[in-house]
């Protein structure tokens, strides 16, 4: 007997498949992995429900279920449904976003030749199709263990799937289907054979045969057994050979040895899984932290502890200035959360970028802390999944990936930094926002949700306003620091000022370099914010105005004179920069504009000529991507074997350092006029942000200067002034009248496609049809608003043209977004029945956060 499931399968494709299973396995079958077959593939797919199609007799068995337990649970399951639907995404995809990747076993094509065409055949085909007889002789080359891909790549052809079926159907070859599984990656280890282990007289023997011959080789013997006497398995290798280099050790054993003990077969050999190092970092020093909660502090505390302890869904807005200890809070709420059961999930926007917080999380619940981050291996990933599903690790710290960890009996939530970017993916499906994503979740668990920050979000100030968050406030620093002191130099009248330095500089003004002087003497740390990667955002020639442009996007490349290259900082593609102008010839080549580096080669050389020793270093993802990198950088700015930080945004985040006395803004104005209608909000953020590092600590106050052509504008003006309200009221006014978030849900669907003809065709296609909707179901036009098809001002990515249409959605006429939904589903169900290509790739992104 079988019965009928239901199997979610990581593809593009929004409905589930239906299978049949042994009756002896449909126990607990809900929110496990199975292996199944589709069309001449292999997929791993999760099972959502048993299926009612009872008639259904041609629907094929599974494989193999893969798991014991089931690895979503009711709950998670809810959610992830809730995710698909919410951001038109299969509910397969979510699955698989979910799970780390080595969860989904799938197929792969491999091709084996099945004869040698004639001569004959080979000048026919030549005829039909010019492009086979290569094909066909590059299977023969590869002796018949060509995957697909490979040859798609040899080729440089985008599909080959026609003319692989053409060669199959007539003989040529057979296409071979295996699994993918992960490797296991294991370590040698050595041990004493069980047998001789528990033989005391063979035992004795072998000692004092290695006694006569080899006292080495009776040292290391000797070591092995007292560890597996000890309860050790085994002794790895490495920790042995580790030993023998150590100057400092009294046991020196040599690989020699080793083999050896090995050849007498006293000890065998043997591989184990390889033990996983899951922070992989070291530990920031910076002496005590004090746990113990303010007034303030304690007020949100009480008030987030109460809903925590009666299991009540609440959203809360911490609004808490930079340095106020938002983070202690949190610690609290999560030990309440231990203490009576529960678990706790605490987002960050980028793991890598907060080293304290690690180190405190851990100091505060050691070995009850699973984290997730990018930098995590596969299996590092596999394994945290895995025991986090167990219940091994009642809290996970994680990125916004982490909301979909299979935390049971979630207690709360907490979305540090919630105005930051960083939760909304954008570049894959599922693109969703993990911040609005933990309400979510919160609200199917029954728990509460923390936001906590400096700077909220329009969008979640907004709601704390109506009521649909509860707001609580914390204005006062930790410890009884204060909040640094900011001043505003406007760089317009920089030129008009006697230059009081040795050298005439373009992007520091005195007041900024006299300050950087006086923290120098004092030894004092200096953080200079500089928002551009690079050396100069574009190089230019002074002749006939040539400007490079990446040759896969339309954008300039972003000139790096650390390797004298000039980087795409959309796709990555780089070439060497150029000695002349690629139009003229001209040598009169120029960089426009500043970046990081530029920006230390200017400041190196102006402490140099005013006889100021610093040691600067740059703190960016061109000089730091990796959290070991960036972990030394902090380490040794704390040491103080730096004394300057030039970086990006990445010094906004996160950093928490006594000895941080002083903030360089070099230019506020680099976001200011972007045109996004969120360019204002970012601004006003990264201001204050970024100036928070100053003054942590009531001994060592801190100061601000903020350099701009713009100090009346009033996202610097209100930074300036700490005042968030201020800057709240002028900017909700501008987003009612333009008719953005929080009044609209602000959407895009964005079309890509090699062929610039074929992308407008099928975007204008798509305009009409929603014209043609709205008219036929007589669609309020005042409830939804679609706006294009515009070209973006980065018209191609990736070799990809874009056109987008933009879609703003009046919450006060269309309250839960029935409208907008019913809209895009109609236009899409018609489109993709007769006009849907390959060649064009169409992308829904709900709730956006930029117009880029």
């Amino acid at each position: 007997m079988s019965d009928l499931i239901e199997v979610a399968l990581p593809i593009p494709i929004n409905h589930t498949f239906c299978y049949k299973i042994p009756e002896i396995e449909i126990k607990e079958i809900i929110g496990k992995r199975v292996i199944v077959p589709f069309g001449k593939r292999i997929l791993t797919g999760v099972v959502v429900g048993k299926s009612d199609q009872f008639e259904l007799t041609d629907a094929k068995p599974i494989i193999e279920v893969l798991d014991e337990h089931p690895i979503f649970d009711d709950n998670l399951m809810k959610f992830a449904k809730w995710v698909s639907e919410y951001y038109y995404t299969s509910l397969g995809e979510v699955l698989k976003s979910a799970m780390p990747p080595d969860f989904t076993i799938q197929s792969i094509n491999n091709i084996s030749i099945q004869r040698i065409p004639s001569d004959k055949e080979i000048y026919e085909m030549q005829m039909r199709a010019p492009k086979r007889p290569k094909l066909l002789q590059l299977i023969v080359e590869n002796e018949g263990k060509s995957s697909i891909n490979t040859l798609q790549n040899e080729l440089g052809t985008k599909n080959i799937a026609q003319q692989i079926q053409s060669l199959e159907e007539q003989g040529y070859i057979k296409i071979i289907t295996s699994l993918t599984k992960m490797k296991e990656k294991t370590i040698r280890a050595i041990k004493i054979p069980t047998e001789l282990l528990n033989d005391e007289m063979q035992l004795q023997k072998a000692f004092d045969e290695l006694d006569k011959s080899s006292p080495k080789q009776t040292q290391l013997f000797s070591h092995i057994y007292v560890e597996q006497k000890q309860g050790k398995e085994f002794v790895l290798i490495r920790d042995i050979l580790k030993d023998a280099k150590s100057s400092e050790s009294p046991q020196r054993f040599s690989a020699a040895i080793i083999k050896a003990l090995l050849e007498k077969q006293l000890i065998e050999l043997i591989n184990i899984p390889r033990p996983v190092n899951t922070h992989n970092i070291q530990s920031l020093h910076q002496g005590e932290v004090n746990f113990q909660l303010s007034e303030q502090q304690k007020s949100a505390f009480d008030k987030i502890n109460k809903s925590l302890c009666i299991k009540e869904f609440r959203t809360f807005l911490l609004d808490g200035i930079t340095g106020s200890g938002k983070t202690l809070v949190y610690f609290h709420l999560i030990q309440s959360a231990i203490e009576i059961g529960k678990t706790a999930l605490y987002l960050v926007p980028e793991i890598s970028l907060t080293p304290q917080l690690i180190d405190r999380i851990e100091k505060f619940f050691p070995e009850k802390v699973a984290i997730l981050h990018s930098k995590l291996s596969d299996r590092e990933r596999n394994t945290y999944f895995s025991e986090i599903n167990k219940g091994n690790y009642p809290i996970v710290l994680g990125v916004r990936s982490a909301i979909f960890a299979p935390l049971k009996d979630l207690g709360l939530i907490i979305v540090d930094e919630e105005h930051d970017a960083s939760y909304k993916q954008e570049q894959t499906a599922p693109r969703y926002n993990a911040r609005d994503c933990a309400i979510i979740r919160a609200s199917i668990e029954q728990c509460p949700v923390v936001l906590g920050t400096a700077t909220p979000s329009i969008e979640s100030y907004y709601n704390a306003l109506d009521g649909k968050y509860e707001l609580l406030k914390i204005d006062e620093r930790a410890d009884n620091a204060v909040l640094p002191i900011i001043e505003i130099v406007d760089m317009r009248k920089k030129d008009a000022q006697k230059n009081k330095v040795k050298i005439e500089n373009k992007y520091f003004s005195n007041e900024l370099i006299e300050k950087i002087k006086q923290k120098i003497q004092r030894n004092e740390g200096v953080v200079l914010f500089h928002n551009r990667r690079g050396f100069a955002p574009q190089l230019y020639c002074q002749d006939c105005g040539y400007v490079p442009m990446c040759k896969n996007c339309d954008i300039s490349l972003t000139y790096h004179k650390i390797n004298d290259r000039l980087v795409c900082h959309y796709c990555g593609y780089s070439e060497p920069a150029p000695k002349t102008c690629g139009v003229c010839g001209s040598n009169d080549l120029h960089t426009i504009g500043a970046g990081t580096e530029k920006i230390e080669e200017e400041l190196s050389n102006i402490l140099k000529l005013n006889d100021v020793e610093a040691k600067i270093h740059r703190f960016d993802r061109d000089v730091s991507s990796s959290v070991i990198s960036q972990r030394k950088i902090l380490q040794n700015f704390i040491n103080r074997n730096i004394d300057i930080l030039i970086g990006t945004q990445m010094l906004s985040k996160g950093i928490d350092i006594d000895r941080i006395t002083l903030v360089g803004i070099i230019n506020a104005d680099l976001n200011l006029f972007f045109p996004d209608f969120r360019s204002y909000e970012r601004t006003f953020q990264l201001i204050t942000q970024v100036s928070g590092r100053a003054g942590r600590k009531k001994d060592n106050p801190g100061e601000v200067i903020i350099q701009t052509h713009n100090p009346e504008k009033e996202p610097i003006k209100y930074a300036a002034e700490y005042k968030y309200e201020d800057f709240y009221n002028y900017e909700i006014i501008h987003r009612k009248f333009a008719n953005y978030p929080p009044f609209t849900r602000f959407s895009k669907i964005e079309f890509q496609s090699f062929n610039q003809e074929e992308v407008q065709q099928k975007a204008e296609i798509f305009y009409s049809l929603i014209k043609q909707i709205i008219s036929d179901y007589k669609i309020n036009k005042k409830a939804i608003e679609f706006i294009g098809p515009t070209i973006p001002a980065i018209s191609r990515i990736r070799n990809r043209y874009r056109r987008i249409i933009f879609i703003k959605d009046y919450k006060s006429l269309d309250k839960n977004g029935k409208i907008m939904r019913k809209v895009i589903d109609e236009v899409f169900k018609i489109y993709n029945e007769k006009y849907a290509s390959n060649n064009v790739k169409v992308i829904i992104d709900i709730d956006l956060l930029s117009t880029l």
